[in-house]
């Protein structure tokens, strides 16, 4: 699990989304390999509609920098569009 926070960074002063994963997951080295592979992954796609990573932290807990999307929380969104996402869904990919 994580959460996450808006912050801003020191170096650049840019407003980022921090999420910071529970510390047990920087003890659990098969999780931690499969966050840090999907970073990586991340940090590789440039899109419009996916958030762009700017920076792993590896300290007491595990945290990714994220792009921040000003707009409230995706899965508040996803509940009170349910309807309109599955028929996309469906459209797309029968």
């Amino acid at each position: 699990t994580a959460e996450v926070f808006r912050a801003v960074c020191k170096k650049t002063g840019q407003t980022v989304a921090l999420k910071i994963f529970n510390p047990v997951v920087a003890k659990e080295t098969d999780l931690l390999k499969r966050l840090k592979d999907e970073a990586q992954a991340l940090q590789k796609l440039q899109h419009p509609n996916v958030v762009r990573l700017y920076e792993e932290i590896h300290d007491s807990e595990y945290s990714l920098a994220l792009e921040f999307v000003n707009g409230g929380h995706l899965g508040d969104w996803i509940k009170k569009n349910a309807s309109s996402v599955e028929s996309v869904g469906k459209r797309r990919f029968g």
